[in-house]
């Protein structure tokens, strides 16, 4: 009898070994073996599982997708048990609250942004745009003059009307970091501060000792939980985009901005008249605009997540009718019928809303523009003082290289 079941458990064993969990658990169930003086379960080894050549060996290390299809990939992964499996799923699944979740680890939670938020968004855009994306940190490179962080500042406030317009609709969204560990106790007191100053900045301040601050330093100054912005607005609420957009193409900050503007615009296939280009009427397509996440966060899908996530919200208008507060939520879903509009000029955002997965959930994302950044042309007048002035034809975005630049319109199906 005794010999039946040590055969029945010699089944079990290979689990022992995997996890301190499986271990602990069968240890406990049949402890009465561990007192036995004629085998000892711990140091038994099945024969299948120690011969190194063996089909469960091999078969064992297989993704389980692989498995399915009878194929073998020279990258082995480690085989997981199911208790490892779930306690994976229970790490990357963001606490949020159904029927939106989205993948990543529980320390993050998006949440509707407000105006207390404004000068973290502004920081992040900024700093993001001017020293990591792979357009204009080309075209502004840091050459230790403090030609950069002026113009980061300059960039930082021009960012105000912007970011306080879009956020005021009520569509914009970021991530935060609820184990964010601020480095300096003002931070704390008042839940985030973003630490630049005028005086950090000015070349001609009395009291400027950072000119030549690096892109890392500044980083270390947005000091706030705040890791990741998606700021977006009806397409057909009424801007003012010259107030807007004008502090941003200024001559100091991104000129040459309205250059990019335009040639998007052009080169729409789209017809002018097209309801999704030019919405006639509320809750019908939702315009991203401005998305960033901070460099020391960069790497762990966040974008995507949140990307994704805003894409589920925009649709659907049968979610619950939760508080504002509650972890990303806020007042159920957006409602939107016809699609998402997403202008970009990175690699990255051209995957996440291309990406063909999205049919599974209901999206299909298109490419209605499409710019090659390096023919961009750009006039500007050459010569001063005497020298009598001239138009020069000039094409800045060369620099950047191969970068994908374009708009895409998800659509909702």
């Amino acid at each position: 009898m005794l010999h039946c079941i040590f055969k029945r458990y010699k089944r079990f064993l290979p689990l022992t070994q995997r996890s301190p969990e499986h271990s602990n658990f069968w240890n406990k169930q049949y402890s009465f073996f561990q007192d036995s003086q004629e085998v000892s379960l711990p140091a038994y080894q099945p024969r299948w599982q120690t011969a190194p050549n063996s089909i469960f060996s091999r078969y064992k290390s297989l993704p389980l997708i692989q498995k399915r299809k009878g194929k073998q990939d020279t990258k082995a992964q480690p085989f997981k048990s199911p208790l490892e499996k779930e306690e994976r799923k229970k790490e990357t699944r963001i606490s949020m609250t159904n029927p939106n979740p989205i993948d990543l680890p529980p320390r993050f939670q998006v949440r509707k942004l407000d105006q207390s938020h404004a000068d973290w968004t502004k920081a992040v855009l900024a700093h993001s745009n001017l020293y990591h994306s792979p357009v204009w940190s080309k075209i502004y490179p840091d050459n230790h003059d403090g030609a950069k962080p002026a113009r980061l500042y300059k960039f930082y406030q021009a960012l105000h009307e912007l970011v306080t317009t879009t956020i005021a609709e009520g569509y914009s969204y970021g991530v935060f970091d609820t184990e964010y560990r601020f480095k300096n106790p003002d931070s704390a007191a008042t839940g985030g501060r973003v630490y630049w100053d005028d005086s950090d900045f000015n070349s001609n301040s009395n009291s400027n000792t950072n000119i030549n601050i690096s892109g890392e330093e500044l980083l270390s100054q947005i000091d706030t939980p705040l890791i990741s912005v998606a700021l977006a607005f009806d397409g057909a609420s009424p801007r003012d985009n010259a107030r807007i957009y004008g502090p941003i193409l200024g001559r100091d900050v991104l000129p040459v901005f309205a250059h990019v503007f335009a040639a998007l615009d052009r080169a729409d296939t789209r017809p002018e008249d097209d309801e999704t280009r030019k919405p006639r009427g509320l809750k019908e397509v939702l315009f991203r605009a401005g998305t960033a996440t901070r460099a020391d966060y960069l790497g762990l899908g966040i974008a995507r997540a949140l990307g994704w996530w805003l894409l589920r919200k925009a649709r659907r208008d049968d979610l619950p009718g939760d508080r504002d507060g509650d972890e990303g939520m806020g007042n159920g879903g957006m409602g939107f019928k016809r699609g998402m509009q997403v202008g970009y000029g990175h690699a990255a955002v051209e995957r996440i809303f291309l990406d063909p997965a999205l049919r599974r959930e209901g999206f299909v994302g298109v490419k209605v523009a499409g710019v090659d950044l390096g023919g961009v042309e750009v006039e500007v007048e050459d010569g001063d003082g005497e020298e009598k002035k001239k138009v020069v034809r000039r094409r800045p975005f060369e620099v950047c290289g191969d970068v994908p630049c374009g708009k895409i319109f998800v659509a909702f199906c």
